[in-house]
């Protein structure tokens, strides 16, 4: 007993003098993030397989959720109406806009394959706690301009919450989506074009996926 009790104090000794783990930092977050997406892609069990199967699309979405927070995109991407969702509102906007996300764009980042190099250009500091990572996914046809936007979650780490591929922001896309469809003049013709908006992503989600079907 006076061994292990020991044993413990040792290792415990050891935590506190080895300090704090350090965080990462904004590039080291994507880095990782990106090459634990890179090792799905080039996983050799899925090597030129089609369709890709849904073990690997659930690793995927697996990784991609480590390091992208689809609630701060999806509140970034609804704009100020966001403030006038109730709590289930934004949940159920949150999931609907995340199952878009995954089933428009899932099979194009899968079509890399290991294909998918990613080199890092400079880091831009916007303002405490948000940044900008410019990079260039270089494929067959030349290199593709594309920034991350992270900021540092409450808990200290940094997270994706847009991306900008050749010039288009993908929060900024949707977001003037959803502005043509909202109507913010008054509370009545806010509450309908906010039921309008949940059936139009209900039906475009459904529409992605019976094209794939077809595929």
């Amino acid at each position: 007993m006076k061994r292990v009790l020991a044993s413990c104090l040792f290792l415990t000794l050891c935590f506190v003098l080895a300090g704090p783990v350090k965080a990462e930092t904004a590039r080291e977050r994507l880095e990782s993030g990106i090459v634990n997406i890179q090792t799905v892609l080039s996983d050799p069990k899925y090597k030129n397989v089609r369709p890709k199967s849904e073990e690997m699309k659930d690793k995927f979405r697996n990784t991609i959720h480590t390091f992208f927070d689809f609630r701060e995109l999806s509140r970034w991407a609804l704009g100020k109406p966001w403030n006038r969702f109730s709590p289930d509102e934004r949940e159920k906007f949150v999931k609907l806009f995340t199952d878009l996300l995954e089933n428009t764009y899932l099979e194009k980042i899968l079509s890399y394959d290991d294909e998918m190099k990613v080199e890092y250009d400079k880091e831009i500091v916007q303002k405490d706690n948000y940044v900008q990572i410019d990079t260039r996914l270089m494929s067959r046809n030349g290199p593709i301009p594309i920034s991350y936007s992270l900021k540092r979650a409450d808990n200290g780490q940094w997270m994706v919450y847009d991306v900008n591929a050749e010039g288009v922001s993908l929060v900024k896309n949707y977001r003037t989506q959803f502005g043509e469809i909202l109507d913010v003049s008054t509370p009545e013709k806010f509450e309908t074009t906010k039921v309008e908006m949940f059936k139009r992503l209900e039906q475009k989600i459904k529409d992605v996926r019976e094209h794939k079907k077809t595929d």
